[in-house]
């Protein structure tokens, strides 16, 4: 449990908040944000008859060029069978790419105010 609180708190002090909206129109494309690099991560908790499971993926994306990227998915889980300690660590890392082959935006639209 002790590993399990260590690494939430990891991630909360080195996340910084921040939003953003995608824009109407773009040169470049809607893939990243952040100024070409970022992290993203979310929690899964998975309650079942037997077991607790809670999954935090970190995913860490990078724009190599406007329409190519690249990045890393870290999965850190933690198995608490019931009756049993807590074990976890990291699971299968994951590479992905995404390359924009077509794109299309429409321009802004004068909408009427009421």
């Amino acid at each position: 449990m002790k590993t399990f609180l260590s690494a939430i708190l990891l991630l909360f002090l080195t996340l910084s908040l921040c939003s953003q909206g995608p824009p109407i129109t773009v040169e470049t494309p809607v893939m990243l944000g952040m100024e070409g690099s970022g992290i993203r991560t979310f929690g899964k908790f998975i309650s079942k008859e037997n077991v607790n499971i809670y999954i935090q993926p970190i995913g860490i994306p990078y724009n190599i060029t406007p329409r190519f990227q690249v990045g890393l998915l870290f999965p850190f889980k933690f198995i608490t069978p019931k009756g049993s300690e807590t074990s976890g660590g990291i699971g299968d890392v994951t590479i992905f790419t995404k390359y924009q082959l077509y794109k299309k935006d429409g321009k802004t639209k004068k909408h009427l105010g009421f």
